[in-house]
């Protein structure tokens, strides 16, 4: 059940899955302490199955979102759709945050590049990722974008199987300016790991053959 303790301006929140039942979300509960100071949401073991990306921005400096035993699951709705292409959890600039303890299971969602992502690119590199982008499947457990102070503890990432399809996966995926970033005791496992890694030489600076 849901139970707050507030003490001087920090407050702990206790939930479990049971108070998501009824309409209410874990993205509205933690609207609710926005601008309060930071605030620690403890997660009772289940599955807390989320309609959309659970968003974390400046508003909530300061949390910490934690499992309070083992056995907690945050999963994407079964009909979910491209609305987790960013992950099961994005965060944006926030200057501190600590995720620890949970699971989460990335699901697949569709990215389709903007027109000219490539154009920096010699024309044999862009037409290489052109081609990768094309029907690309993504699954990312947690964003993070232009943030400080970032912790992620003891977390399990789990990245689906993506069949024939072109993907990308990522158990923490960081894109601007991150600072002060800790990953510790963390676990990153896949249901079809691939044998090989695309696009190597570019990930490294170098040039591919056309």
């Amino acid at each position: 059940s849901l139970t707050g303790l507030i003490n001087g301006g920090c407050c702990t929140v206790d939930v479990g899955p049971s108070d998501f039942q009824d309409g209410t979300s874990l993205q509205s509960l933690l609207d609710t302490y926005a601008n309060k100071g930071p605030i620690t949401v403890c997660l009772e073991p289940g599955t807390y199955t989320l309609p959309a990306p659970l968003t974390l921005g400046p508003e909530l400096d300061g949390i910490t979102l934690q499992g309070c035993r083992e056995g907690v699951v945050f999963q994407a709705q079964s009909e979910s759709g491209d609305e987790f292409v960013t992950g099961l959890i994005a965060i944006q600039g926030m200057s501190s945050a600590t995720i620890r303890s949970l699971e989460l299971s990335a699901p697949l969602a569709g990215f389709s590049p903007p027109s000219g992502s490539f154009s920096s690119l010699p024309q044999a590199n862009q037409s290489l990722l052109e081609t990768f982008s094309s029907g690309l499947q993504v699954a990312i457990g947690i964003s993070a974008a232009d943030s400080a102070g970032l912790i992620i503890e003891d977390c399990t990432f789990e990245l689906p199987d993506p069949g024939q399809a072109n993907s990308f996966g990522a158990g923490i995926f960081a894109t601007g300016t991150i600072t002060d970033l800790e990953i510790t005791g963390c676990t990153f496992q896949s249901a079809n790991p691939p044998t090989t890694v695309p696009f190597n030489d570019l990930a490294v600076g170098n040039q591919t053959e056309s």
